[in-house]
């Protein structure tokens, strides 16, 4: 038995992307009547036939040539095919630019945290620098409040808090002043 139709049905539905049930449903049939055509235990009527020809858009008697005849694609295939082709080149295009995008976005990303972690260590570096010039003022203070000074006669006194610095108390003088409430204790040598 020639099943000719059933193999080119077969090869241009698959030419054209499709599966047994989505042709089914595009001439309103069952997706076992078109195995059965592509096996060839049943034929397509004269109305099917004209349905598979307008459908994959072909001369119907296309269906009924060899294969070797069918590879010779119609120009309705052919024009279908350079279509698929540009449209294939187009995706491809597409896809490299999406890459190409994607990979700036990238470097960009990594940019960012690089950024980010230099700042952050930036941020470590002044508050280590603020926490010792810190100390520094703290121990500062502390060493201007308790400052040990020698009297006239020789005597060490411990200077004792606080200390303002304000303008001058006496008009007449230019220069501004140190205020400084001494308590006279016990006189120690150095």
């Amino acid at each position: 038995m020639d099943n000719t139709v059933g193999r080119n049905i077969s090869r241009l539905r698959q030419i054209n992307g499709m599966s047994q049930k989505q042709l089914a449903d595009e001439l309103c049939c069952t997706r076992q009547r078109i195995s059965q055509w592509e096996i060839g235990s049943k034929k397509p009527t004269d109305e099917e036939i004209s349905a598979l020809a307008e459908l994959f858009g072909i001369e119907p008697k296309i269906l009924f040539t060899e294969k070797e005849e069918l590879e010779e694609a119609p120009p309705q295939m052919q024009s279908l095919l350079s279509e698929v082709s540009g449209e294939v080149k187009k995706l491809s295009q597409d896809i490299e630019e999406l890459k190409d995008s994607l990979d700036e976005a990238a470097k960009q990303r990594e940019l960012r945290i690089k950024q980010i972690r230099r700042a952050r260590r930036i941020n470590r570096i002044i508050l280590v620098i603020g926490i010792i010039l810190l100390i520094i003022w703290i121990k500062w203070l502390h060493f201007v409040r308790n400052t040990i000074t020698t009297g006239e006669n020789g005597e060490a006194y411990v200077i004792e808090g606080p200390i303002h610095w304000g303008p001058p108390t006496d008009e007449k003088e230019d220069d501004y002043v140190i205020e400084v409430s001494i308590s006279l204790g016990e006189s120690k040598e150095l």
